[in-house]
């Protein structure tokens, strides 16, 4: 296999990957909730395949703002219109990223312990 076909293993492997982290499909009464996510601006957070759940140790309050631990090991603010208004009713807390596979935080939820 030469160079490129290991890359498009790699990636494809990656690709199944975000999918088996991003959302519990046992879960399937929470897609409706899923799809009507909005931060503050008004802008939607998208889907369960796009949402990323983040362990209680990943993310915290520090003053004001919430901080959240994304797959790069480092620390990140959540701006104050990225947040969802509303109970989480996924439980633990959200981020979705966009554009998807980045480091930019479009939305977050919260743990349903806040």
């Amino acid at each position: 296999m030469g160079i490129l076909g290991a890359l498009a293993a790699i990636s494809f492997v990656l690709f199944l990957a975000s999918f088996a982290i991003a959302h519990d499909y046992a879960r399937p009464d929470l897609d409706e909730w899923y799809a009507s996510t909005h931060n503050r601006m008004g802008t939607p957070c998208c889907d369960a395949g796009e949402a990323e759940h983040i362990e209680d140790a990943d993310w915290e309050m520090r003053g004001a703002h919430y901080w959240v631990r994304l797959r790069d090991g480092q620390w990140y603010v959540v701006d104050d219109d990225r947040i969802i208004e509303g109970p989480n009713k996924a439980g633990t807390a959200v981020v979705w990223l966009y554009p998807r596979g980045s480091l930019h935080i479009n939305c977050f939820a919260p743990g349903s312990g806040t």
